[in-house]
């Protein structure tokens, strides 16, 4: 499992920072996965009452980036194969209307530099980058393909997506494979020749894989998950006879 690095935040004077200095923690992973917030310790880490850090989570709930159990708090979120796959079914309806839309209404010059990022990001591998790297390459070429198609809400509605999955990547030990990046070089060569149902079929298939690899991913988490509370669970049980 990758644990992302921790930053060092200055204390947060304007406390309209403090929305974006929490969210920020929390898209890279630096709660960890499935873990309780410090409201307290937020507070005092960024200069704020405890009551402005508890409304930022409270919002943090309402966009589903972290969840709120009774009781016990704010907590990040766990990753489960069938929302996961739920909200890759999702972008991969919102992103087989942006390709077309792209290849139909892009300028030139726009999937030229698809291309050329495509083709410049292929050599990007870990350990030279991060698993935080390599997903900020992945979602920039899908959100420079939705800005290429004209429609600015599909924009805002991806990018709001992509924050969503990618709390869901970090779950799971899969980078951005060759394979994936090929594919990206793939669609957008579609784009530049300006073949829809071309650069559709690359789309589609791209993401279906990711659905597949993600999924088999998270399962075997989840396996691993149950095996090693069951055995936790047999263990303290015997020593408790």
């Amino acid at each position: 499992m990758h644990q992302a690095t921790a930053h060092t935040y200055p204390p947060v004077k304007d406390k309209s920072l403090v929305y974006t200095t929490i969210k920020d923690k929390v898209l890279n992973m630096e709660f960890g996965i499935n873990q309780h917030i410090n409201s307290l310790e937020l507070a005092t880490q960024l200069g704020v009452s405890r009551t402005v850090v508890r409304e930022t989570l409270l919002q943090l709930c309402a966009e589903d980036l972290i969840t709120q159990k009774p009781c016990k708090g704010f907590y990040t979120h766990n990753a489960y194969p069938d929302e996961m796959r739920n909200l890759l079914e999702l972008r991969l309806a919102l992103e087989s209307m942006t390709v077309q839309l792209a290849a139909q209404r892009g300028m030139d010059t726009q999937l030229q530099h698809l291309l050329a990022y495509a083709q410049k990001t292929i050599a990007y591998a870990p350990p030279a980058y991060s698993l935080m790297d390599m997903i900020h390459y992945d979602e920039k070429f899908h959100i420079d393909i939705a800005i290429t198609s004209g429609n600015t809400e599909m924009v805002k509605q991806l990018q709001r997506l992509n924050q969503r999955i990618r709390l869901m990547r970090w779950s799971n030990s899969a980078t951005i494979t060759l394979p994936a990046r090929k594919q990206h070089i793939y669609i957008a060569e579609a784009l530049v020749d300006r073949n829809a149902k071309k650069a559709l079929r690359h789309m589609t298939k791209h993401i279906q894989n990711r659905i597949a690899t993600i999924n088999r991913d998270l399962s075997q988490r989840l396996l691993w998950q149950f095996r090693h509370t069951h055995v936790n669970t047999h263990v303290n049980t015997h020593t408790a006879k």
